[in-house]
C-alpha cells in the first residue's frame, strides 16, 4: 500500500475484499507501515486467518506487531503458499507481545526453501533493545536495516556473525551524528563486531554505516575480507577515526589520505570513496529534518521489485 496511512488504516477491511476477489492471483501484499514515534501509535487489528486465503502469495510486507507463530503457521507445511520474501517493519515492542519461536521459522522455511526475510528497525529504541528477542537461528535473515534508532546492539550484531553467515547479504544502518560527531558503539569482543561480521558473513554484499564511528583499520579490514564481492560499501569521510600509535581513543575524524582510499579500492578492486557530508541525508545532520526522506524511497524499492 506504498504506506500510505489513509489505506493503511482500513487494513483489515482491505484484506478480507482481497481475500474475497484475488484470494488466488495476489502474488505480493504490502500492509508495512512507517510510524516515526515508535512509542506512541495505534496497532490495526489484523488476524493472522486473513491471510490464509491468499494461496498464491509470495511477496509479503508486514509490521512486527502482526507477527506471531500463528501467521507463521499459514506459510508453514501443508500450505500453498511459498511465500519469497518476507519484510517486517519494528517500531514498538509491547511487553505483552508473543515470541515467535524457532520451531516456526523451521516449519516455514520447510515449505518455503527460497524465503527471504528483512528486517527494518525504523525510529525503533524497542528495537534495538529487543533485537536478540527478535532473531531466532533459523530466521533466515538476508537484509537488516536499522534507521534512526539512536543506539546499536553489537551482541545483536554478533549473533548475525553466528547464524546469519550464509544468508546475510545487505547491511544499512544511518542515524543522526550526536552533537556533530559519529556516535561510538562498544564491543565486547576483541575484534571489531563489523570486521566479524564481513569474515563470517560469506555472502554480504551491501554495507552501508552512516552517522557510527568506524575506525580507517577496520575499515580495510571490510574491504580486504569481502574484496569485490562487497558491490556497495558506504561510510562517511565524517564519521572515519584514526587512532595515533598505541592510544586507545580516536586521535583524529574525518581525514583519511590518498593510500587509505587506494589500498580500500584495490582490495575492493573497484573506486572507493568515503562519501562526503553533501553525499549524506540532512537528518544525519540536523534532528529537526524530516528523516523519513532518509529512508522512504530504500523502503518502497522493497514492494516496487515485487
Amino acid at each position: 500500500m506504498g504506506f500510505a496511512e489513509e489505506l493503511l488504516e482500513h487494513s483489515s477491511i482491505i484484506l478480507d475484499l482481497l481475500g474475497r476477489n484475488c484470494s488466488r492471483m495476489l502474488e505480493s501484499l504490502h500492509i508495512a507501515s512507517i510510524k516515526e514515534d515508535s512509542e506512541n501509535y495505534g496497532i490495526i487489528d489484523l488476524s493472522a486467518s486473513q491471510f490464509l486465503t491468499f494461496t498464491a502469495l509470495r511477496h509479503l510486507s508486514v509490521d512486527y506487531d502482526h507477527m506471531s507463530n500463528e501467521l507463521l503457521s499459514a506459510f508453514s507445511s501443508g500450505c500453498k503458499n511459498k511465500l519469497e520474501t518476507l519484510v517486517v517493519n519494528v517500531h514498538g515492542i509491547d511487553s505483552e507481545h508473543e515470541k515467535v519461536t524457532n520451531y516456526s521459522w523451521i516449519a516455514v522455511r520447510k515449505n518455503c526453501p527460497k524465503l527471504e526475510v528483512t528486517v527494518n528497525l525504523i525510529h525503533s529504541y524497542d528495537g534495538v533493545q529487543g533485537l536478540l528477542d527478535i532473531l531466532q537461528p533459523a530466521l533466515p535473515l538476508t537484509c537488516f536495516r536499522q534507521m534512526f534508532c539512536t543506539d546499536l546492539n553489537p551482541s545483536a550484531i554478533n549473533y548475525f556473525s553466528s547464524h546469519y553467515k550464509d544468508t546475510l547479504r545487505s547491511i544499512y544502518i544511518i542515524d543522526g551524528l550526536n552533537d556533530g560527531f559519529p556516535i561510538p558503539y562498544f564491543s565486547h569482543m576483541e575484534e571489531d563486531t563489523f570486521v566479524m561480521l564481513a569474515w563470517r558473513c560469506t555472502k554480504l554484499e551491501e554495507f552501508t554505516l552512516l552517522g557510527y564511528e568506524i575506525l580507517d583499520d577496520d575499515i580495510m579490514a571490510i574491504a580486504r575480507l569481502r574484496g569485490e564481492q562487497l558491490k556497495k560499501f558506504d561510510i562517511p569521510l565524517s564519521c572515519i577515526a584514526t587512532l595515533d600509535e598505541d592510544e586507545e581513543t580516536p586521535a583524529r575524524y574525518a581525514y583519511v589520505d590518498d593510500d587509505f582510499v587506494l589500498s580500500v579500492s584495490n582490495s575492493l578492486q573497484w573506486p572507493w570513496y568515503p562519501k562526503d557530508d553533501s553525499e549524506l541525508p540532512l537528518a544525519v545532520f540536523d534532528a529537526q529534518a524530516d528523516a523519513e526522506l532518509a529512508y522512504i524511497d530504500i523502503l518502497l524499492s522493497d514492494q516496487q521489485q515485487k
